[in-house]
């Protein structure tokens, strides 16, 4: 220990002369280089090169990187870059890593084709020189259906295309002109029915005949503002805003920012709506193609606001090619992230209740004794409710949150309504409104699991929409969306959102905001994006569905005494094999970490429940030391226990999900979820 100054000033010397980096990025640098050792060439130049050199590689199908042009507003032309999918996909699977396993399961066990999801959204990376939004990207991402709940990881989805705000704006039919190329460039080039030849990784058993990847257009997931770009729809802007709906339309003393819907349009059952079919959404854009022709500019601006189109020449709904595989009545999934959680009707509802009742107080004070698990230790719940936050929502007219803020507001606000609200009469029909609202959310969440059917949301949102009416609240275009969503479900087996997409617009940001490098921007950050997602899709760290200890580190001597009353047998030689972590990943694709409060499968009642103390394993069995709750009440939506102080070691297989709880004098509450009610 004498010589540990020695190695701090060594440490501290080191961090405080190169450029600033986190403490937890320095970290695992200096432990990839103490594993690795020091690479031979470390020039900037040469790191370029080298991404160049590994990306060259992903050839198959042609250059990784391909190059279009496209037609501009102005008469020119704008030369575009995008990934070509199928070398990309053959590339990775060839990697023999994540994606690997993922695609392997997709194509053994669905019946093919397998179906493509389309997402795009603006990114706005940091500029050092100036707060001007100059380096804003657009950016595409796609994933594949079938792999389901995996698509609430960030890095199931590829992204195909980064390409400037400013550049997109003057292209001749905005973004969807830039999505038509690039789906010419999956579904034309190669024909569906046949599909694509995938390789296995060399080290894998060669079957007889190789995998071939079928792909069929599966939908586009987006916020309303990238949709209306994507489709070429008026959106808010129009009289018509949904290009689903023939009778559905925006009040005239609507704003943008309001979107508030015409009384007449302000329907509370799907039976109210007049759907359009593929055929006469397509018929639409042929009139508005010869009209175009016929009439002055003025008089087809009116077609243009009535119609609900925003017609370019270059749209994706006008492609011919594309018409085959295009199915826009069942492809435009609206997000319910965006359409309930972001500015939506739950936003309002939250502020209007909280409003009505004057509770602001109290909550701030009743969430500061709740716990919520350590995977969303990001979001302070308590702090909604400070004078600075309430000040803000008051001034917005809405409960002013991020979309991830709200969701885990939610089941703590409900139980409050329930055991508080309720019980005090405080605002009765908003109260029911608002666990009707929660409800939804949950139901949506749960379509990863099988186990909500399409009649059951319809059936949610038909009685929130009615609640709301009966109110006397006005609705929002966002009320109407959720009219949509069972559809969603019939028509894609499962209702995708896009939390997993937010996150991957920050790891875009994170890379554009550090690339200097303007006069080749675009290339700049994609060649360094691909490069990172192809690394990533060959991982063989963790298998997709895997329950394992993450990061694992060596186990501390003062911990030895827990090892051998979970495994007698080891021996001193042993224990250099024991591994233990902070967190670990679980069944239901969630992690959990010490500290935290879990529900246990159970064999004698619904589950057990107890608090995470350690994880260990040795060689490839997994075990959490538990101190074990007593059940003392199960009530519908929650639970209360007894602390025995008794502590079991409990399979990590066996850990159902970490929940939220608050500790009182003599028991513990947990929320329990959905899933497991």
């Amino acid at each position: 220990m004498a010589d540990r100054p020695a190695k701090l000033q060594k440490l501290a010397a080191l961090r405080h002369s190169i450029p600033i980096t986190s403490k937890s990025s320095l970290e695992q640098t200096l432990a990839y280089l103490k594993e690795e050792g020091l690479p031979e060439l470390t020039s900037s130049k040469a790191m370029r090169q080298a991404n160049q050199a590994f990306l060259e590689k992903a050839n198959t199908y042609g250059p990784l990187f391909q190059s279009t042009t496209l037609p501009t507003l102005s008469g020119g032309e704008q030369v575009v870059q995008f990934v070509n999918f199928w070398s990309w996909v053959h590339s990775a699977y060839k990697g023999g890593g994540k994606f690997y396993h993922l695609l392997k399961q997709c194509i053994d066990s669905s019946i093919q084709p397998l179906h493509l999801l389309v997402y795009s959204d603006e990114v706005t990376p940091g500029n050092a020189l100036a707060h001007v939004p100059t380096r804003k990207l657009w950016c595409v991402f796609v994933g594949i259906r079938e792999m389901q709940q995996n698509l609430q990881q960030e890095d199931s989805w590829l992204t195909l295309c980064c390409l400037r705000s400013s550049l997109v704006s003057k292209l001749e039919g905005h973004l969807s002109a830039l999505l038509k190329s690039i789906l010419l460039s999956i579904f034309r080039d190669h024909v569906p029915e046949f599909g694509v030849q995938l390789q296995e990784p060399p080290d894998h058993a060669q079957p007889l005949i190789a995998r071939r990847l079928k792909l069929a257009m599966g939908g586009f997931l987006m916020d309303g503002g990238a949709l209306k770009f994507a489709l070429s729809v008026k959106g808010d802007a129009g009289s018509r805003f949904c290009p689903l709906c023939k009778n559905i339309f925006l009040s005239k003393n609507s704003n943008a920012e309001e979107g508030i819907i015409d009384d007449v349009s302000a329907v509370t059952r799907k039976a109210q709506i007049q759907l359009a079919s593929d055929a006469e959404i397509f018929a639409s854009w042929q009139r508005m193609k010869n009209r175009k022709m016929e009439c002055g500019p003025e008089d087809f601006r009116r077609w243009e606001q009535a119609s609900g189109i925003a017609f370019s020449t270059e749209s994706l709904l006008l492609c011919e090619e594309l018409r085959s595989i295009l199915m826009p009545s069942k492809m435009i999934i609206h997000d319910w992230m965006h359409g309930l959680l972001s500015s939506g009707p739950i936003s309002i509802a939250v502020y209007k209740f909280l409003e009505s009742s004057q509770a602001w107080d109290n909550l701030h004070a009743y969430f500061k004794l709740w716990h919520i698990p350590s995977a969303f230790k990001g979001v302070q719940v308590a702090n909604l409710f400070s004078p600075q936050r309430v000040a803000k929502h008051k001034r917005s007219d809405k409960f002013n949150s991020t979309a991830s803020e709200l969701l885990t507001l939610l089941p703590l606000l409900c139980h409050w309504l329930r055991n508080a609200a309720i019980p005090a009469n405080f605002e009765p029909e908003q109260v029911q409104l608002l666990l009707a609202l929660a409800n939804l959310v949950d139901q949506l969440q749960a379509t990863w699991h099988g186990v909500v059917q399409p009649r059951d949301i319809l059936c949610s949102v038909e009685s929130i929409l009615a609640r709301w009416k009966a109110i006397g609240w006005k609705m929002i275009r966002k009320h109407h969306w959720m009219l949509h969503y069972s559809d969603a479900l019939t028509h894609q087996g499962c209702i995708p959102n896009c939390f997993a997409m937010e996150r991957k617009n920050k790891s875009i940001s994170q890379v554009a905001t550090l690339t200097q490098n303007t006069r080749q921007f675009e290339k700049s950050i994609m060649e360094e994006v691909v490069t990172k997602e192809l690394t990533k899709a060959a991982s063989t760290d963790l298998p997709p569905n895997t329950i394992a200890l993450l990061n694992p580190k060596d186990l501390a001597k003062k911990m030895h005494a827990i090892a051998l009353a979970i495994w007698p047998h080891l021996t001193a030689e042993d224990f250099s094999h024991v591994r233990t972590a902070f967190s670990a990943k679980i069944q239901s694709l969630g992690t959990i970490a010490r500290g935290d409060v879990v529900l246990i499968a159970s064999t004698t009642q619904i589950f057990d429940c107890g608090e995470l103390l350690a994880l260990l394993s040795y060689q490839d069995q997994s075990f959490c030391v538990i101190n074990t709750f007593a059940l003392a009440e199960l009530h519908p939506c929650h639970a209360v226990w007894q602390d025995r102080q008794n502590q079991e070691a409990v399979p990590l297989s066996h850990i159902l999900t970490a929940v939220a709880w608050a500790k009182g004098d003599q028991s513990i509450t947990t929320i329990t979820p959905y899933r497991w009610r």
